[in-house]
């Protein structure tokens, strides 16, 4: 089960293991974009800059709330988050929407 999230929260990671078709880690190697993306439940979205875990041949991407996220987390309610990355021009990619209940 995955740590609730309450308001105000700080240090809650937001991880995306990319996979390819065959199910093999997807290789982000030359990678230009990379976020994780979030919506409020008034439809707002940010978007955060993501890193990578290890080598990009691993094909995973983070990011960690930090205490600045002063719009992340600020209210109770459900929210949303997806991983995306762009590769040059060549290649655009987002994860489904994954729901986060936050809680006061």
């Amino acid at each position: 089960m995955a740590p609730r999230i309450r308001v105000g929260d700080v240090g809650h990671p937001f991880t995306v293991t990319w996979l390819t078709a065959a199910g093999a880690a997807k290789d982000l190697t030359g990678i230009s974009v990379n976020q994780i993306q979030f919506k409020d439940p008034s439809g707002n979205q940010e978007s955060k800059t993501a890193s990578l875990v290890g080598a990009a041949s691993a094909g995973v991407t983070r990011y960690t709330t930090v205490a600045g996220d002063t719009t992340l987390f600020d209210e109770a309610g459900v929210w949303y988050w997806r991983g995306h990355f762009e590769i040059s021009t060549t290649e655009k990619k987002s994860t489904e929407w994954v729901r986060e209940d936050v809680e006061a």
